[in-house]
């Protein structure tokens, strides 16, 4: 009887462990703004993912307007602080980049991540993306210098990822030279990894290793989708599926 409630008491322990660590991150939480790591405010969209920069050109969101702020949400202008983002990458798995209209990136290793906890640049950081160009950075970046402003592309390289912005210096993150047509997004990832998509509710999870496989919530993984009705006419290799 002694073990029998040893183990229920550790069990017990363990999951509450578990609970509060998931109180820390976004995992598990409904769309909405929540208090991440310590930080409030902060735009979580239910599928595990913290927003920590959104520029919403429809909100008349410009690099003018284009500031640090204290909340984040899909009509933010602005970035959080590099304290706060300091404080949140930790608990997170992964850097996903978003340029509505011109596609998605995201991070193929813990280096995008380690960048964010160490206040360092992306330039060493590896990606997955419908195709942005990653490839035309400028070494010892004097604008590159860490959060808010992570990757800095030549001159010469319009087409290039330039994902700075911060007041004053001219930027709105974006996947190339020009300012996001819509919206450009900087999400983290807080959805710990799993074996398999086996118990797991329906979202994306890393499985096995794999970042971002959609699991539908009765144990199966999505590996490849093609939708008419999404006006796919052609398959490609894709960050997420």
């Amino acid at each position: 009887m002694s073990i029998k409630i040893d183990l229920l008491i550790y069990a017990a322990s363990v999951a509450g462990l578990a609970h509060a660590q998931n109180a820390e991150t976004c995992f598990g939480k409904a769309a909405g703004q929540a208090t991440i790591a310590g930080v409030p405010n902060v735009y979580c969209d239910g599928n595990g993912n913290a927003l920590i920069q959104n520029a919403a050109r429809s909100n008349s969101c410009s690099e003018l307007s284009y500031a640090e702020v204290t909340a984040t949400s899909l009509t933010a202008c602005g970035h959080l602080s590099a304290a706060s983002v300091q404080a949140i990458a930790p608990l997170s798995y992964d850097v996903i980049l978003i340029d509505k209209g011109r596609g998605s990136a995201i991070s193929s290793s813990d280096d995008a991540v380690q960048a964010l906890v160490n206040g360092t640049n992306w330039h060493d950081a590896e990606w997955i993306s419908t195709g942005w160009d990653f490839n035309s950075l400028i070494t010892n970046s004097l604008l590159a210098t860490g959060w808010p402003n992570m990757i800095h592309s030549q001159p010469q390289a319009v087409n290039s990822v330039y994902w700075l912005g911060q007041q004053g210096n001219g930027f709105i993150p974006s996947s190339t030279q020009e300012v996001p047509p819509e919206l450009s997004q900087t999400w983290l990832d807080m959805t710990p990894p799993v074996a398999s998509c086996a118990g797991q509710p329906a979202g994306f999870y890393r499985v096995g290793g794999i970042r971002r496989v959609y699991c539908d919530g009765n144990g199966f993984a999505l590996i490849q989708n093609h939708n008419l009705a999404a006006n796919c006419s052609v398959n490609a290799e894709t960050p997420a599926v």
